[in-house]
């Protein structure tokens, strides 16, 4: 990578921290929280969609698992199961949307989270939708009837699920935060509750439009 680069991706970066004082939660902002998380405990992040890497500064070798492309939604929160399992005092974070937690089979994970006593850390960005498959979809059909309306049919949710009560069924904390400056503090209480409680957390992470 040129120093150009690295250069215009530090700038970029130091905007994003510049502007989320206040206000709506972007993903680039969530992203940096989540590298700011992991570098700070020397976690894990198995990441569908959600992470954006060049804002999230990661320095810490193998601290980063991208989502393959090659099958399903759903793949982060069982891989995290399997990197809880496999080293118990790490912090392991698995970074969804909303769209990829439910196809993830939530409640047979945060079952297994609890019997197995795996407190996985799992921070869902909420953009009330589909959204993988919404961009999928225009960028296949850019001038399809679906990019004439206003919204990509069946991509969004009219009524969007309780995901603290999914959670909650199997014992483990949920929270829910909507503002940028409330960000870093929530996964931070998340994090405590991991290490005091060895329980799982949800983090219901309301994405501006």
């Amino acid at each position: 990578m040129s120093l150009r680069i690295i250069k215009k991706e530090r700038t970029t970066r130091d905007n994003v921290v510049d502007s989320a004082n206040a206000g709506p939660i972007g993903k680039p902002w969530l992203s940096y929280c989540l590298g700011a998380l992991a570098n700070k405990y020397n976690g894990k992040i198995t990441s569908e969609l959600t992470t954006l890497p060049q804002f999230a500064n990661f320095i810490q070798p193998e601290s980063y698992y991208q989502e393959a492309l090659s099958g399903g939604l759903g793949e982060a929160f069982p891989i995290a199961l399997g990197l809880q399992l496999a080293n118990r005092d790490e912090l392991v974070i698995a970074a969804v949307g909303d769209g990829s937690y439910l196809f993830s089979n939530p409640a047979v994970c945060h079952h297994i989270a609890e019997v197995m006593k795996l407190p996985v850390l799992v921070v869902v960005g909420n953009n009330a939708g589909w959204g993988a498959v919404a961009g999928g979809t225009l960028a296949l059909y850019p001038d399809g009837y679906a990019a004439k309306m206003d919204k990509v049919p069946a991509t969004s949710f009219t009524l969007s699920p309780d995901l603290a009560a999914i959670a909650a069924s199997s014992r483990a904390a949920a929270m829910k935060v909507d503002r940028a400056e409330d960000l870093l503090d929530t996964l931070e209480e998340a994090v405590n509750i991991i290490r005091t409680q060895k329980r799982s957390v949800l983090v219901d992470v309301i994405l501006g439009k």
